[in-house]
């Protein structure tokens, strides 16, 4: 009787035993399956994220180069638009906040950020794109370039009433040259070289025999301050420090980044995926049987 009762009490507890090992395994399965989808979650935004910025950004490039090809100020109401849709991707993806990354995706998160950074300030350029285009002129009869081109038909169309001479005409001729040279190039020599032949210009005025100079040095001024005008605007927006320079710049690093994201994607991938869930509840299972036939056997 003694041996049977010891032998019940055994049978008791290997039960226990082997139903809190299953009880164990099936909460260790549980929490894989759970911190596998935790895992899967922030991939995915990651991922999701990552698309809508790179189209966002596609389309920023393309309005930027459209609008200074056409100059057309319509093409502001569609920037806008993608401002609003990156301010909201930017507040969506912050929003989502957690309590544990692992390194590797919290490296992507960290690269991700760099580039709604990035699109911040390239878009804050294309508006400072759009504002400089704006005051040079979307076209010959706007903006600075429209008074520019005023000015000069003025200037001109004061030699024509005074009918001045050779010299006089030809250094009116070379600040056209020096003014449309500026104009294709953008470069400083040209400025140097129109206030040379200004100055001179104004010389030989001083000394030309023409009545009522006045408004003819008053014409010429305003010529010179007016394409002074335009070359500080100009400059602004085109020179190798300008603000067009800084948008190339913005995307080669944009463009980095973003490789290097897409590397750190392929290179990284779900962490625990389903198929590992059930290998490792499959184990756990597999360990629980042999434990019980052990344990048939033994009785």
């Amino acid at each position: 009787m003694v041996v049977m009762k010891l032998m019940k009490r055994n049978v008791r507890i290997n039960y226990l035993i082997v139903s809190y090992t299953l009880s164990v395994a099936l909460l260790i399965s549980a929490g894989l399956m759970i911190y596998s989808f935790y895992l899967s979650s922030m991939y995915a935004n990651i991922q999701e994220s990552s698309i809508k910025l790179k189209q966002i950004y596609e389309r920023y490039t393309a309005l930027k180069y459209t609008f200074l090809y056409t100059g057309d100020l319509k093409l502001k109401g569609e920037l806008k638009r993608y401002c609003q849709k990156c301010k909201a991707l930017q507040k969506e993806y912050l929003h989502e906040e957690y309590t544990y990354k692992p390194q590797a995706i919290d490296v992507m998160d960290r690269r991700l950020f760099a580039l709604i950074t990035l699109l911040e300030e390239y878009k804050g350029k294309l508006e400072e794109i759009f504002e400089l285009k704006k005051q040079l002129g979307v076209d010959h009869k706007e903006g600075l370039y429209g008074t520019l081109r005023e000015s000069i038909h003025k200037v001109e169309k004061e030699f024509l009433r005074h009918q001045g001479g050779i010299e006089l005409s030809y250094y009116m001729l070379k600040l056209r040259r020096h003014e449309k040279d500026f104009m294709l190039r953008g470069l400083k020599k040209y400025i140097d070289y129109f206030d040379d032949d200004y100055n001179r210009l104004v010389e030989l005025i001083e000394e030309a025999n023409i009545t009522d100079k006045t408004k003819l040095k008053y014409n010429l001024r305003n010529y010179h301050r007016e394409f002074h005008s335009f070359c500080d605007i100009y400059r602004q927006l085109f020179k190798e420090s300008g603000t067009v320079s800084q948008t190339q710049r913005l995307e080669e690093q944009f463009n980095h980044i973003y490789s290097t994201f897409l590397h750190d994607i392929n290179k990284t991938k779900h962490p625990i995926t389903a198929n590992d869930e059930v290998c490792y509840f499959e184990c756990f299972v597999a360990f629980d049987r042999t434990y019980c036939d052990a344990f048939v056997d033994a009785r």
